[in-house]
């Protein structure tokens, strides 16, 4: 599982977007990627799932 902690990034005024994205394109096959993010990511979980990343939100 991979985490990308989105928090900090925001916090500083900085887009998370890139490092997500590079986190995403790490992953092996099956293996998850959780965002911990202070707000519902819609716009992200679109982008990853037309990339085959299937959104489950918790």
């Amino acid at each position: 599982m991979a985490i990308v902690d989105a928090r900090p990034i925001i916090a500083s005024g900085a887009e998370p977007f890139e490092t997500i994205m590079h986190a995403a394109g790490e992953l092996d096959e099956g293996e998850e990627l959780v965002v911990l993010a202070p707000f519902e990511p819609v716009p992200l979980e679109g982008v990853l799932s037309s990339q085959g990343l299937p959104s489950a939100n918790g």
